[in-house]
């Protein structure tokens, strides 16, 4: 996590709301802390569930499908062997709700974040979810990806389908294909429909044009290699399960990458030390799934030694208890030897009144 950069602005910030002021080195320390308590807990799920065998609890909310999607953040890595990593990031839905003409949100979303190996990470992803809602009825998953080799572990053996992402599939054929825009739509709508071989045609067509320079030639033949190694996930996921009224093509993944990640880890150059990034990770994920406060550690002052808090208590008592008024006088003839005389006592009920 660096030092400087958007860390002292977040000192700046806190300082404007909190009577006590933090360095950028402290606030390091407290991310890192907090993103290591998350990674304890879920460590322990973790091998109580799929080594230990225990059965998970499983939320309030039934439902009898999930929507996943799926996707890697390459940042870039500093003082660590490797000069990038990947942070993963893993979302979850049942549907969607319409929030304005032609807008939609997905509903229920649950999510996952953390720089893991496929198995952990995916692991990790159904623990939270089943905190989230109650799987036992769960009739098949449908996992939407941009063709990354780890991604399809995600459907963990449970009934699914798998589909690739639409935002990475015309991407690659804009690439591919040079810009033509009509070819590329072509292509796309044979291949989302499942007509995959009229697909691999128009490809294979565009490849036989003499009028190709060798760089040209090289990006149609990637996106052709991609589409082909990437086939089963081409047809559009509501021809393929049991689909619902209001059902949408998937693809929230691309947006939900930059709000939970890209956009904290790779602005104004960033640079990050593992456990920086992953504790982070585990912020922003916490942040999303409402468990700040789970894992926040309460600051505590350190405790004062009891016998001087005591003194200071005692001193302070008998000096309010024996404070006198600026207008308070005393009267020595009446404290002295002769207290007991009649004209001492009568002095002394004129200066003190009683209440009475």
């Amino acid at each position: 996590m660096p030092l400087f950069g958007q860390t002292s602005r977040a000192t700046e910030l806190l300082a404007e709301f909190l009577p006590q002021s933090f360095s950028a080195t402290a606030l390091q320390r407290m991310v890192w802390r907090f993103g290591e308590r998350v990674e304890a807990e879920e460590a322990r799920r973790q091998e109580a569930v799929f080594e230990n065998g225990e059965v998970p609890a499983m939320g309030e909310g039934p439902t009898s499908r999930l929507m996943v999607e799926a996707d890697g953040v390459s940042v870039a890595l500093q003082r660590e062997e490797q000069r990038r990593g990947e942070v993963k990031v893993g979302i979850g839905y049942t549907g969607w709700k319409r929030v304005a003409y032609q807008r939609y949100q997905v509903e229920g979303k649950v999510v996952h974040i953390g720089m893991e190996e496929p198995e952990t990470f995916w692991e990790r992803f159904w623990l939270g979810a089943c905190k989230r809602y109650d799987l036992s009825n769960l009739k098949y998953v449908v996992l939407n990806g941009d063709g990354a080799k780890w991604i399809p572990e995600g459907l963990m053996g449970i009934p699914g389908v798998m589909q690739l992402d639409r935002f990475h599939l015309w991407r690659a054929l804009r690439l591919g294909l040079g810009g033509e825009e009509h070819l590329a739509s072509q292509v796309y709508q044979e291949a989302t429909n499942g007509g995959w071989d009229k697909a691999k045609g128009l490809l294979e067509s565009f490849l036989d044009r003499p009028d190709l320079s060798a760089e040209r030639l090289r990006a149609a033949a990637d996106v052709c290699d991609y589409m082909a190694s990437n086939r089963a996930g081409l047809q559009d996921w509501r021809s393929r399960v049991e689909s619902q009224s209001g059902d949408r093509s998937l693809g929230a993944m691309e947006g939900n990458v930059d709000k939970l990640i890209a956009t904290r880890t790779k602005r104004r150059g960033m640079s990050w030390r593992k456990k920086g990034v992953h504790a982070m990770a585990k912020l922003l994920q916490s942040v999303h799934e409402d468990e700040v406060a789970t894992y926040a550690s309460p600051y505590r002052r350190k405790p004062a030694d009891q016998s001087v808090t005591a003194r200071r208590t005692k001193v302070l008592t008998r000096k309010i208890l024996c404070q006198e008024s600026p207008f308070q006088a005393s009267l020595p003839g009446v404290t002295g030897p002769h207290a007991n005389r009649p004209w001492a006592k009568l002095l002394k009920a004129i200066a003190t009144p009683s209440l009475n």
